[in-house]
């Protein structure tokens, strides 16, 4: 089993806050394919064409009249440009819109929750919905400083403290989450990125999460 590492540039790396990650998450927002995702091509000049097809174990599709296209990581956008340039070997005008049909994105909510395991992420879902989702907080959670543990791209990443006390009585607002992000609900406050990374997440969180701490 792999376990969760992460590692900081510099010992006193802080935590984000919750305003920190609602002024970052917009710019990070757009949706990237993963494995699993049902996607449909529809052809409008070729609509014998249209295919729907799932993202295979190895980040590719199969799609008619082409070898096989590279799709996980990318945005729909992108999908869409990658796989109208192909086409126009084959096709005069190649008219081709990208459509994810269903995300097959997780996020994993660890720590102290009643059911601790991966949550279903369909397009739509906040940190408090996820912990709710395990089976909510347990007698010993501490939720006033829940971490939320996001890769940005391959080699960069950040945690964030949350305090979803505040989240349920409306002090604050839920924060949305993006496919693969972890939660963490602690026993007890938690002050110091690296130290929380080295303690907890390495020896309790089952997800690969290999990236420099930004």
């Amino acid at each position: 089993m792999a376990f969760l590492t992460a590692s900081c540039s510099a010992r006193n790396t802080a935590f984000k806050t919750s305003a920190d990650l609602s002024l970052m998450s917009g710019s990070n927002r757009e949706y990237r394919l993963q494995v699993g995702d049902e996607i449909q091509l529809k052809f409008y000049l070729s609509p014998e064409l249209d295919q729907e097809v799932i993202v295979r174990p190895d980040g590719r599709i199969s799609l008619q009249l082409l070898d096989d296209v590279a799709a996980v990581g990318l945005t729909p956008m992108e999908l869409d440009r990658i796989v109208t340039e192909s086409y126009r070997t084959e096709l005069r005008n190649p008219e081709i819109t990208v459509i994810v049909k269903r995300l097959a994105a997780k996020v994993y909510v660890g720590g102290e929750v009643r059911q601790p395991r991966f949550v279903a992420h369909t397009g739509s879902l906040t940190v408090l919905q996820a912990v709710f989702e395990a089976g909510g907080f347990t007698d010993t959670a501490e939720p006033s400083s829940v971490i939320l543990l996001r890769r940005l791209n391959d080699d960069k990443g950040f945690a964030a403290k949350l305090d979803l006390k505040k989240v349920m009585s409306a002090e604050a607002e839920d924060i949305a989450l993006m496919p693969s992000d972890i939660i963490f609900i602690p026993k007890s406050r938690i002050a110091e990125v690296n130290l929380f990374v080295e303690q907890y997440i390495t020896k309790m969180i089952p997800v690969p999460f290999s990236v420099p701490m930004q």
